[in-house]
Parts: structure tokens; C-alpha cells; sequence
């Protein structure tokens, strides 16, 4: 029997059809796990994340939002401790100007640290006066060099955030 699931994000609607021979049996149970997780699972699940990550975005944000790639200089890379806390007081800072311009902050934000320099990819919503204070609070976190870099397809934006975290 096919499983159909239909998600509506913002103007999207994504329809999945699906095939399960348990649905609706009398009994049916799961089988018990034996061992750690395939290979084949981990690709299941990184492609489930991948998704929900789309319909996240697709919900949420529309063209001529941001994404935004926030860099550290190179003499100056923070531990990853000091990174979070740092992205903390970033977002803090963002939602009090955000609601300084009568406006909500929508974010969707991730940290790359392996085998790659730290650095963060935020996800948000056009500010009502503009990208200046992004860049603003930014440069005056870190007081050095900034870097942001601006992707409207947001296909590329969640493969790529889930592929190199």
C-alpha cells in the first residue's frame, strides 16, 4: 500500500509517495537492532536532514534574504568554545537590532569547524533598513576582517550546509 506525505512550505508544496508492506497490519512489529547503524542508513538519514532542512528554509525565508558566510582572520581563529559563544552573541545582538527596526529575526545558523577554518553560515531575513548592520555588528564582534557572501538558491545552501558539517 502506498504512504502518501504532502508538506506545504510557504509557496511549495512537496508531495512523497512511498511504499510500506507493515502499513496497516495486525501486529506488525519492528524488528529488534542488531549492531551499530549501515552506511545505507547514515545516506537515509543525512537525506531525511537534507530535506527537512529545505522545507525549513522554504517556509521561512523568500528571495532577498541572506545567506551570509561569517569568517574569522586568519591569526585570529577562535577555539570552538569562543566560536559558539561568539555566534551566541551574534544572534543576541541581531535579534535587539532586529526588534530596534519594529522587525523579528528569523535564522537558521550552522558552524563549520572540521578539517575547514571556523566559520559560520547564517541563514536570515532581509532587515527592514538594510544589510548595514549586519556587516556592522559583525565587523564590531571581531573588530577585524569580515566576510559575507550572498546565495539565493537555497537548494545549494542546505546540500552543502549538511554535506560539510
Amino acid at each position: 500500500m502506498y504512504i502518501k506525505k504532502t508538506w506545504h512550505a510557504g509557496v511549495t508544496v512537496e508531495v512523497k509517495k512511498t511504499l510500506s508492506y507493515r502499513y496497516g497490519r495486525q501486529g506488525a512489529a519492528r524488528a529488534c537492532t542488531i549492531g551499530g547503524m549501515t552506511e545505507a542508513q547514515e545516506q537515509i538519514n543525512l537525506r531525511n536532514a537534507v530535506d527537512e532542512l529545505r522545507r525549513i528554509l522554504n517556509e521561512n525565508f523568500m528571495p532577498g534574504d541572506m545567506h551570509a558566510v561569517f569568517t574569522y582572520p586568519q591569526r585570529q581563529a577562535p577555539s570552538v568554545e569562543e566560536a559558539a559563544r561568539d555566534r551566541a552573541r551574534l544572534i543576541r545582538l541581531l535579534q535587539a537590532e532586529y526588534r530596534r527596526q519594529g522587525s523579528e529575526l528569523k535564522r537558521v545558523a550552522v558552524t563549520e569547524y572540521t578539517h575547514k577554518r571556523i566559520h559560520h553560515h547564517l541563514v536570515i531575513n532581509k532587515p527592514p533598513q538594510g544589510w548595514g548592520c549586519v556587516k556592522r555588528i559583525w565587523k564590531e564582534l571581531i573588530a577585524e576582517n569580515y566576510y559575507t557572501a550572498m546565495i539565493d538558491d537555497v537548494t545549494r545552501q542546505d546540500d552543502y550546509s549538511f554535506r560539510a558539517s
